[in-house]
């Protein structure tokens, strides 16, 4: 279980990199930058799958992504309110949500 929540961990850190990943992807190709949460929202379907749990139990690390991916949002958010600034996090975070249900769905049926 230590293991599976781990994970969760992981993929809720990689969110606050997504403004560092959009850098280096912009430096690549214009045009990839400006995908970043796309990438993510692939990211979070394959999270909501399961695919990267393997045979750890999958709801423990799930719970606790979520519950990070929704507190690194909400603070991203509050910044880019009082700044006026789009914010990568925020719209990375969004993607890997909306992902992440999208892949818990087709996981379950």
């Amino acid at each position: 279980m230590i293991k599976s929540i781990f994970i969760g961990i992981l993929y809720s850190l990689t969110l606050l990199l997504s403004g560092w990943v959009r850098v280096l992807l912009s430096t690549i190709s214009l045009t990839l930058g400006n995908r970043t949460p796309t990438l993510y929202a692939i990211l979070g379907i394959s999270f909501g799958m399961g695919t990267a749990f393997g045979h750890l139990p999958f709801y423990p690390g799930f719970l606790i992504g979520i519950v990070l991916t929704v507190g690194i949002m909400y603070k991203a958010s509050s910044l880019a309110l009082e700044t006026g600034v789009q914010n990568t996090v925020s719209e990375s975070c969004a993607g890997f949500i909306i992902g992440s249900v999208i892949g818990i769905i087709k996981g379950i049926f």
